[in-house]
């Protein structure tokens, strides 16, 4: 018997995404996902940063696979290379952010009108939370101070910026609009929120009112989202895996379980985390024992939890575990801050700090110089859509330095932050032009404003007054190698 492997990253076989509507399973479609990934010999199922499931399978398996899981109900697609599964707040509402009027029940109202797939990605969001991100999607609804009304933010695919719709819309008509919006987006290629607005509002009637204040975003705390919680009078249960994933028996037995206690159902949260929520105190010590059975630690190191990555990613696993250790071998504080890592073509996720991985040098596939670069959000709030540039060109020896130092100014601003951020019609990327020098054999830059940590030349050193033998930190190039060049930075 062949089984299929444990990293779908390492391997060809074939990857099905589980669509989940708002990061939400019931019982039976997990119980029914997982007798499928036991019938054809898939150990392990994943999470998604985007709330869905991924379901590893060998090729020649695919399409059967996929007809067994759309007939018993379940939204199950071949991987793309970005999920559009709808997300929401829907996991913290009633545990997280309860200042609002975001509850379960609006959040499913508004889900249910979602009956077909988008090919545009949705988040709904209560901006009370921050579980969950505000500004992860092509269309994102936001709560506004007025029950059940939602501005809308749209992403331009092309520049990034976020454009805000000109009214609120009406919980109930969040489908009706994300819909024609999508059908707008396949024959109207050049965007223009103003005529987008005006061909949808002469198209269809939806409930709306006009818009008296800006959005207002809380300061950003980080919710911890693991281990065994009281609320009310009942309990919230986080279960997180360093790999992203569970055996298909372990989830089928939390599926049974949830129906024995009547728990309800089963959260996905954006952190690849699960989260089951109304556990009674009676049923507490069956969740303790379930947990116990499998040795699963549910107290994770804070510098394990901060973490976004792309799903699927051997490489980001990798680069994530090393700094992680390093961070915690150096004891550096990292509390109040999130990391999110950036290794292909995949967007950034939503992060107070993003490390992108930059390739110097490489033969084929092969990538052989590697650096990073490090951005962070002005006021290191995760949900303010702008970045900015805080050092480029890291060797991996440095880099938790680095990130040691990125944090400390962190927590340098915070008598500075304001409470709140105020996120108006449109948010824009400021593009800068800088001149650096560049290596003319490797394509390593100097940049007189950061220096070069490597060769202890500090920041504010111009490149004229290197010394003459000063060489490329990453290929030992000469300095008569470098070329100045502008540079154009967008923040």
């Amino acid at each position: 018997m062949k089984l299929v492997s444990n990293f779908p990253f390492f391997t060809k076989d074939a990857v099905i995404e589980i669509l989940c509507p708002g990061g939400v399973l019931n019982s039976i479609e997990l119980h029914n996902i997982c007798d499928l990934a036991i019938k054809y010999n898939t150990t392990y199922l994943y999470f998604g940063e985007r709330q869905s499931i991924y379901f590893v399978c060998l090729e020649k398996n695919k399409s059967e696979i996929l007809n067994e899981l759309n007939a018993v109900g379940l939204l199950a697609i071949e991987k793309a290379e970005s999920s559009k599964n709808i997300t929401s707040s829907l996991v913290s509402a009633d545990i997280f952010g309860k200042n609002g009027w975001v509850s379960e029940g609006i959040i499913q109202d508004i889900l249910l009108n979602f009956d077909a797939q988008l090919s545009v990605s949705v988040n709904i969001a209560d901006v009370n939370q921050s579980l969950t991100a505000l500004f992860n999607s092509d269309l994102n609804f936001v709560s506004s101070n007025v029950l059940n009304y939602w501005y809308l933010y749209i992403r331009n695919a092309e520049t990034g910026k976020l454009h805000l719709w000109p009214e609120l819309v009406y919980g109930t008509d969040i489908a009706l609009v994300s819909y024609n919006i999508e059908e707008d987006f396949r024959s109207n290629f050049a965007f223009e929120i103003s005529e987008l607005f005006a061909r949808i509002k002469a198209k269809i009637y939806y409930i709306c009112l006009p818009i008296t204040e800006d959005l207002k975003v809380p300061r950003y705390r980080f919710s911890y989202y693991e281990g065994m919680n009281r609320y009310e009078n009942r309990y919230w249960l986080g279960i997180y895996r360093r790999k992203e994933r569970l055996r298909a028996t372990v989830l089928k037995e939390i599926a049974t379980l949830i129906q024995e206690t009547k728990s309800g159902v089963m959260y996905l949260s954006p952190w690849k985390s699960l989260v089951i929520k109304n556990i009674q105190e009676q049923d507490r010590i069956k969740w303790e024992m379930l947990l116990g059975d499998y040795g699963y630690n549910l107290r994770h190191s804070c510098s394990d939890l901060i973490w976004k990555t792309p799903d699927l990613d051997k490489r980001a696993y990798k680069i994530k575990k090393r700094i992680v250790r390093a961070l915690d071998n150096k004891d550096v504080r990292t509390f109040g801050v999130t990391f999110g890592l950036k290794t292909s073509k995949t967007p950034v996720s939503n992060t107070s700090i993003i490390i992108v991985e930059n390739t110097l040098l490489s033969i084929g596939k092969l990538k052989i110089i590697k650096t990073y670069s490090l951005y962070h959000t002005p006021d290191f709030n995760p949900n303010n859509p702008n970045q900015q540039l805080y050092r480029m060109n890291i060797d991996g020896i440095h880099l938790a330095d680095i990130i040691k130092d990125l944090c400390k100014k962190y927590y340098a601003q915070l008598n500075q932050a304001r409470q709140e951020i105020n996120i108006t019609s449109v948010t824009k990327k400021v593009e800068e032009k800088t001149v650096v020098h560049q290596c003319g054999m490797c394509d390593t830059v100097y940049d007189s404003e950061y220096g070069d940590h490597t060769t202890n030349i500090l920041p504010g050193i111009m490149f004229d007054s290197l010394p003459l033998d000063y060489k490329c930190p990453v290929c030992s190039a000469g300095k008569e190698q470098y070329v100045a060049t502008e540079m154009l930075l967008q923040i």
